[in-house]
């Protein structure tokens, strides 16, 4: 009978060693593939702050531009708000 015990709890403990030898190996991958999608968000957040500066320096150079051909024209250009009304001409 104690034999029979042995046995069965040496058999028990190699399925559990083997449950967590998957556990860990699993564990492993998930922190490779988190540490690869922080990488990926990095990458993103610098790409999106880039794309933010250029688009900031676009608009400085736009207005800059705007004001120049308003002054030279002698007009003032206003930007559509609100909704927009069909007016029809008769």
């Amino acid at each position: 009978m104690e034999r029979h015990t042995v046995a069965d709890l040496s058999a028990s403990l190699a399925r559990l060693q083997a449950s967590l030898t998957k556990i860990k190996e699993t564990g492993a991958n998930l922190d490779n593939e988190m540490g690869s999608i922080r990488k990926d968000i990095r990458a993103e957040r610098i790409t999106k702050e880039r794309q933010g500066k250029r688009l900031a320096e676009n608009r400085e150079k736009d207005m800059a531009e705007l004001a120049a051909l308003e002054d030279a024209l002698g007009l003032s250009i206003q930007g559509v708000s609100g909704k927009l009304e069909h007016k029809q001409l008769c």
